[in-house]
């Protein structure tokens, strides 16, 4: 379910080399229990007489020490290789998967990101693949191993010695069985407490980083560690407890051994055979100590794929969950007349009321059209739906009369978004201007032109590493203005036709702000854009303007309109 076919013919080869593993500790058994049956008892194995009719004994057990010691060397060279073969595939598979989860996130649709928290998509993406990958899958890899070995050396077993094969066989179904029903509902609940639990440490990590000028004014250091220690520590706890039930079957399988082999002396002792009984011990305890372990890492496979299994229900939903539909066509969009905005409807997942209805206007090409309304109302909606990031319930997105939807990926390339708070990737100016183009396709000369219209070379100029000068986390190295002046040298870089500016003034001081929207309005009159401002002089350069309330628009007209009916609508505009 959740590995590509090429990894799943891969696993495949796995597990074959798993066989031929089983395969050659079957005839290692045959060569280190004939040698055992030689040793011990000077009698020739009756197969080994018809391989050798004509040696001594003594020349029969140095074969098959050789062929023993040959067969050693054998053994470890494939062990190596299978286990380096193992663990190289099973890191490739856990990065391909970790990647193809993080690929479905960008598949899905804005609502989906907006309906869960971000430490969900980080577990998801990095803890929950990993976990899926190393304990299930590995684990899965490790059952079909252990099983295909304790069958051929139990084969091997019955031949030479049925009652110590089934000896063997009772005690190790019984340690397999016993610990599955004792430990296997335990661990699969640990495993889902530990993924609960490692969502809440990330998300608490993000919160403490993202928040930290606010939480040191606060003196909250101790809070937010108090509470991140704690999920840490259930976390560790539910760890801890995999950890020792895994190490139990292990103990408890080497005192039973250890017992069955005191068990047998003291009963051949009391008989007075004591040689039967030497070999008969080293018969036991050769099985004992082969095919008891490989029950014991049996075991502990299971509970591999019990404590990952939990992973599987939060990986599996995101790599089968909604994507978007781009659409087909590959034409690229061109604004030569008009953007209508017709009859647009949008209800949010669990919402009981929709955030917008019934939207319809239109931008004409080189027009500036503003939104304007109290937080909440649905500016923002309205603008993700123009941009293509939410695809409306109803209603339609036309450019020049052609659907958005016809081609998202197309039509999101012309436009450029600057918006209240802007994103700022901790990597250098150019890269933040260039967002999303590799380093090498970086046009330097672009970069430079998109920051003078911006107004900010100056600024950038001024800086001793210019344009490699290290912004920070989310831009915490350059000031408000300084970051959005960097947000809209993005978008013009971009060479996007439209323009959306989502309150892009608002985080600002007073003087930036007048400062940024004259800057704005110059850079506005190249292109098609929407404005939302809850401020109406952010707005005087816009053609039309809308006011929205409650999801509609209530009323249109210019900003002299709105401006002459300041009187009349100062408890509305009072709030924006």
């Amino acid at each position: 379910r959740v590995l590509l076919p090429e990894e799943r013919r891969k696993f495949r080869l796995l597990f074959l080399m798993s066989l031929a593993s089983s395969l050659l500790e079957a005839v290692g058994a045959v060569l280190v229990l004939s040698l055992l049956t030689q040793f011990t008892s000077g009698e020739h194995p009756t197969a080994v007489d018809r391989l050798f009719p004509d040696y001594a004994p003594d020349d029969v057990t140095l074969i098959l020490g050789l062929l023993t010691l040959v067969y050693a060397m054998l053994r470890m060279t494939f062990s190596l290789a299978e286990s380096h073969l193992q663990l190289r595939r099973v890191q490739q598979f856990a990065g391909s998967l970790s990647a193809r989860v993080l690929e479905h996130y960008g598949k899905s649709p804005l609502l989906v990101h907006q309906t869960q928290r971000s430490g969900d998509f980080l577990r998801n993406t990095w803890y929950a693949s990993e976990m899926l990958i190393r304990q299930s899958l590995q684990g899965i890899l490790a059952v079909g191993t252990e099983t295909a070995v304790m069958i051929g050396l139990l084969t091997v077993l019955a031949v030479i010695s049925p009652a110590t094969a089934l000896g063997v066989v009772a005690g190790g179904a019984a340690l397999v069985y016993s610990g599955y029903r004792v430990f296997g509902r335990y661990i699969t609940g640990w495993g889902a407490s530990a993924e609960d639990h490692a969502s809440e440490c990330l998300q608490q990590i993000q919160e403490f980083f993202g928040g930290f000028r606010e939480i040191k004014l606060a003196n909250a250091e101790g809070f937010f560690v108090s509470r991140y220690r704690k999920d840490r520590d259930l976390l560790a706890q539910a760890y801890w407890r995999y950890q020792t039930m895994s190490q139990a079957p292990r103990l408890v399988t080497e005192g039973l051994l250890a017992a069955a082999v005191a068990g047998l002396v003291m009963t051949y002792t009391l008989r007075g055979s004591e040689q039967a009984g030497l070999t008969t011990m080293a018969l036991f305890g050769y099985a004992g100590f082969r095919v008891l372990p490989s029950a014991n890492r049996l075991l502990a496979a299971i509970g591999n794929v019990s404590y990952g299994i939990p992973a599987l229900d939060l990986v599996s939903p995101v790599l089968h969950g909604p994507t978007e539909n781009l659409g087909v066509s590959r034409e690229p969009f061109k604004v030569r007349d008009l953007i209508g905005i017709r009859d647009v409807s949008v209800t949010y997942p669990g919402a009981i009321q929709p955030a917008v209805t019934g939207i319809s206007f239109q931008v004409k090409r080189g027009e500036s059209i503003g939104l304007i309304g109290a937080s909440g109302e649905g500016k923002t909606t309205i603008l993700n739906v123009v941009a293509g990031l939410i695809s409306p319930d109803s209603g339609e997105v036309l450019v020049d009369g052609r659907d958005i939807r016809d081609s998202l990926v197309a039509w999101r390339a012309q436009v450029g978004l600057v918006a209240q708070t802007a994103f700022m990737a901790d990597s250098t100016i150019r890269t933040n201007v260039a967002f999303g183009n590799s380093p090498e396709s970086i046009d330097d000369e672009r970069v430079w032109w998109a920051l003078e219209r911006a107004k900010v070379s100056d600024q950038v100029l001024a800086l001793p590493d210019g344009l490699s000068t290290y912004m920070g986390d989310r831009g915490v190295r350059m000031s408000g203005g300084q970051s959005q002046r960097i947000s809209i040298a993005r978008a013009l870089y971009k060479e996007a036709e439209v323009l959306i500016l989502d309150e892009p003034t608002a985080s600002l001081d007073r003087a930036t702000e007048i400062d940024l929207a004259e800057s704005l309005t110059e850079i506005a009159e190249s292109y098609t854009t929407i404005v939302v401002s809850h401020r109406l002089p952010i707005l005087r350069n816009c053609t039309r303007i809308h006011l929205v309330e409650k999801g509609r628009l209530v009323q249109d007209g210019t900003y002299e309109d709105f401006a002459q009916n300041a009187e009349s609508l100062r408890g509305a505009l009072d709030s924006y």
